[in-house]
């Protein structure tokens, strides 16, 4: 039996095209995307490399095997659900 192989959330962002920690916030905050779960170990997140590497390559499916494709759309998809947040100093 493999161990799996973990990797820092640091590194995932990396993988996934330099995406923003806030982004990655919202892919584990969205249950329809199936982003692989992280594992916590003293306070720090980790994912199972295989697990990404599976995400990534259903993902890449459905966008024809492109997986910049793939990233691009998953990029807008949450981009769509953020809030509108008010100005600063602006009251509601």
């Amino acid at each position: 039996m493999s161990q799996k192989r973990l990797l820092p959330d640091r590194l995932v962002r990396q993988r996934m095209g330099d995406i923003a920690p806030s982004t990655l916030y919202r892919w584990d905050r969205n249950p329809q995307l199936g982003f692989p779960k992280p594992v916590v170990i003293n306070g720090r997140k980790y994912r199972d490399e295989q697990e990404l590497e599976d995400f990534l390559r259903s993902h890449a499916a459905a966008e024809g095997g492109d997986p910049a494709k793939s990233r691009q759309k998953l990029d807008r998809r949450t981009a769509a659900e953020r809030p509108i947040a008010a100005p600063i100093g602006h009251r509601r």
